[in-house]
């Protein structure tokens, strides 16, 4: 919740001042037993939705803030004690979000709670998790509210209530998943209600989101993130179309965008060959935004030509290769078994939603204990380098020899599965 006196929360740099959050509406009051003893209350907080629905720091409304507190807490108080199904805890769970939102501070644990009891009832509900994630939405948990709807989403990919596609919206931009924000708008475009905010934040991604030109000269600074999860290490590229992750104990390095192209290269932890000699070996990428006249063929022909006894090989078909080889040279590193390289080229266009694919939830940053709670914080959404407009090649090389093979295959096989190419 977005509130002046709790000054540790945090302030979006965008409020909307147009109500677009009417999930109550979705409700299916035939399941909620105890109708006809909240209804005359019921009928009045959903005539009046838009006044509770989301925060307002000024009261604009002709009806008495007062009055209508005192109805949502009636209405609480009776579905509080008798729900007992999902539509009833659904109904529970927003009233208190609704007193949440008329600076009833305690009731965002007690709507949090009642959303969690309708996911327990059925966790494939994903009205339920729908409900969870609006709250959070609302609540400067724009992250939690994300994974929420991601979780519906994925429990019901087909979602025709264009309420959802609108929550959607308002979360995944608050969490800079402009791509998730896009797409939503549009599909409540062709759901046939196109969301109040949707000419605000497409004008708002075309001055946010900046497409790079390919015959710039771009530090790596600019188009590569990083960031460390654990024991791994992500980096992403949205520009290139490209995210993978990485062992914390790996050693890599990234060029920047020069001539339209960056190489990656990656060293992994030296395996042992049969003699316990520790053998260094290497991943490689280079990746190239293509000009018109430039094919993956070509492109590929480049590094392979002096290879004349290549192999093509199916192994990544998975990742849908234009084409793929396996390359045994015994004159390259004899004294360890020989070379023994995998090579592959990809050529990807861009897609409908560039960076789809590539978008992480992010959750906003805690303020700690000690922060001295005298201003806002402001939570600024920041701007973005957008994919690349032309196709962009991709050459993966796994360079090892014969005598670690298989143990740097295996390593390579992690590497691929922890990849991403949109």
């Amino acid at each position: 919740m977005i509130k002046i006196y709790f000054r540790y929360f945090l302030l979006f740099f965008i409020l909307f001042s147009s109500p677009v959050f009417s999930n109550i509406n979705v409700i299916n009051f035939e399941n909620v037993s105890y109708l006809k003893l909240i209804q005359e209350d019921l009928d009045f907080i959903i005539k009046n939705q838009e006044a509770f629905n989301h925060w307002s720091e000024t009261w604009t409304y002709d009806i008495s803030r007062e009055a209508s507190l005192e109805r949502l807490k009636r209405i609480q108080e009776i579905s509080a004690k008798k729900a007992k199904n999902i539509d009833e805890w659904l109904l529970t769970g927003t009233i208190s979000h609704y007193r949440y939102n008329l600076n009833d501070d305690d009731q965002f644990a007690v709507a949090e709670s009642a959303f969690r009891k309708a996911i327990a009832l059925d966790t494939s509900n994903y009205m339920s998790y729908w409900f969870l994630g609006n709250h959070y939405a609302h609540s400067a948990k724009p992250g939690e509210a994300m994974q929420n709807l991601l979780k519906a989403e994925q429990l019901n990919p087909n979602i025709t209530q264009v309420a959802f596609w609108h929550d959607y919206t308002f979360a995944s931009y608050l969490s800079s998943m402009f791509a998730h924000a896009l797409k939503s708008l549009d599909i409540a475009v062709k759901l046939g209600t196109p969301s109040p905010l949707d000419k605000t934040i497409r004008n708002a991604l075309k001055e946010k989101l900046k497409t790079p030109n390919a015959d710039d000269e771009l530090e790596k600074d600019k188009i590569w993130a990083h960031k460390i999860d654990g024991k791994k290490n992500t980096l992403i590229c949205k520009p290139l179309g490209i995210r993978f992750s990485i062992d914390s104990t790996w050693n890599w390095s990234v060029s920047k965008f020069s001539k339209r192209t960056s190489a990656v290269f990656i060293k992994p932890k030296a395996e042992l060959n049969a003699k316990n000699v520790p053998i260094d070996y290497t991943i490689m990428l280079l990746i190239h935004v293509a000009k018109e006249d430039e094919t993956i063929e070509a492109y590929a022909d480049n590094f392979v030509r002096k290879y004349p006894d290549k192999k093509a090989t199916n192994r990544f078909d998975n990742l849908q290769p234009a084409l793929a080889y396996e390359i045994i040279n015994k004159e390259m590193y004899p004294e360890i078994g020989g070379a023994h390289i995998n090579f592959m080229a990809l050529e990807r266009s861009k897609p409908a939603y560039p960076g789809l694919l590539l978008e992480n939830v992010k959750k906003l940053p805690s303020p700690t204990a000690t922060e001295a709670p005298k201003e806002l914080n402001i939570y600024r959404i920041t701007s973005n380098l957008t994919r690349f407009d032309e196709k962009i090649q991709y050459i993966l090389v796994l360079d090892t020899c014969e005598d670690i093979y298989e143990k740097s295959l295996k390593a390579f096989d992690e590497f691929l599965e922890n990849l991403v190419i949109e």
